[in-house]
């Protein structure tokens, strides 16, 4: 078919508004059969704007030749018609999300591909542009190299403080185990640019992700109430996945100034809607642990997070516990796939990492869902925190997976 679209409007016209409709009714089909084409109709609620096209009998049969250049010269010298474009195709792609990060693909908590369903259902609020833009999540560990290409672009000095050097630089350092990658990891899970060609995704690619280095050096109570409240109207969000020693006989927490800190966090934090304290539930699982001995888990003030699988289930290592909000994902036994996030690239790390497990890969998940709940709606307090995520969880599936 030739389609056309035009506007036509004859003067004179002083009818009613139904007339003049009427009118230009009229005069559109006068034109079309002038044409030798059909009069489709007004084009939507667009009143004077007509649909012409050539329809012969037999739909194979082409347009006989010079149709175009005649029907275009008599719209084009007609004295009622406003305007005339001939119909083009148009080139439109949906609006869906493509990353390049070459680990995208394995961060199948984001994305589950091979188990639709099992992930955190994040995509389709990125496709709304919700990215954690304006929120600032502080990763409290042992150190969040920043300079990394994924961290880089979202890190907040001004969110910062190295407590153990006491300087503005939360740079992990080396160590004789090569285990100062906790809370870069724990950053990339959160923050981790996005489309830059370098490992994986964030949960909340769009928000600014800071570090407070406390737990490279000796911890006291009055260090621990420093880093709880440390740049708290900057810092939205306190990830924090640490906490007592998981061997089912430790009973500890927070001691008087730690509280306070939490405390005086939820009152005067954020603008006085309360910083979200985000801490993981334990992987003591496997000694028998319970949460409700960590005094970080059961506070009134801290959003706990626990872990299940890839497959919904409870993995070896996870605590039970009344304290528990919600769980999100990580990984399980050794067959079942781990996080894949940013890594420091110091000592023998190479900047990305499939392997990324536990409880502490499970609550920097949820710290980056809050960051996108407070884009939406940076008003919440930390209270309403805790009820949206209550009210919008979904039920996980067995307690542990089947035996045998």
């Amino acid at each position: 078919s030739l389609p056309w679209r035009g506007s036509i409007g004859p003067a004179g016209c002083r009818e009613s508004r139904t007339g003049a409709e009427e009118e230009l009714d009229r005069l559109a089909d006068d034109l079309a059969r002038e044409a030798r084409l059909v009069n489709v109709g007004r084009i939507g609620e667009l009143k004077g704007h007509y649909l012409l096209v050539y329809r012969p009998a037999n739909a194979s049969e082409p347009a006989p030749a010079g149709l175009r250049r005649a029907a275009e010269a008599l719209l084009a010298g007609h004295a009622g018609v406003g305007w005339h474009a001939a119909q083009r195709l148009l080139k439109r792609s949906k609006r869906a999300l493509h990353f390049n990060d070459p680990k995208f693909p394995q961060q199948w908590h984001l994305d589950n591909r091979k188990s639709p369903g099992m992930d955190i259902n994040v995509t389709g609020v990125w496709e709304r542009n919700v990215t954690g833009q304006g929120v600032t999540v502080v990763v409290v560990d042992d150190g969040v190299e920043h300079t990394i290409k994924d961290i880089q672009p979202n890190y907040s000095p001004e969110g910062s403080y190295d407590l153990n050097s006491n300087d503005p630089d939360p740079m992990p350092h080396p160590d004789e185990e090569n285990g100062n990658h906790h809370g870069t990891r724990c950053a990339g899970e959160i923050a981790a640019a996005s489309n830059n060609s370098f490992c994986a995704v964030g949960v909340a690619f769009g928000s600014r992700i800071a570090g407070i280095r406390v737990l490279d050096g000796p911890l006291t109570d009055s260090l621990e109430a420093v880093a709880f409240n440390k740049h708290y109207q900057i810092n939205d969000i306190y990830s924090c996945s640490w906490g007592p020693d998981d061997d089912g006989k430790t009973v500890d927490g927070p001691h008087q100034l730690g509280k306070a800190a939490l405390q005086h966090g939820v009152v005067a934090g954020r603008r006085g809607f309360g910083s979200i304290f985000v801490v993981a539930s334990g992987n003591g699982g496997h000694h028998n642990d319970n949460c409700n001995y960590d005094g970080y888990a059961n506070s009134i003030y801290t959003v706990t997070i626990g872990a299940v699988d890839e497959m919904g289930y409870k993995p070896f290592y996870a605590e039970e516990c009344a304290s528990m909000l919600a769980v999100t994902f990580s990984g399980g036994d050794k067959l079942m796939r781990s996080i894949a996030t940013t890594d420091w690239d110091l000592q023998r790390g190479t900047g990305c990492t499939e392997g990324h497990t536990g409880t502490s890969a499970a609550a920097p998940l949820a710290a980056g869902l809050i960051a996108l709940m407070l884009q939406v709606r940076p008003c919440l307090t930390w209270r309403d925190v805790q009820h949206i995520i209550v009210f919008t969880a979904t039920k996980v599936r067995l307690p542990a997976p089947p035996q045998g």
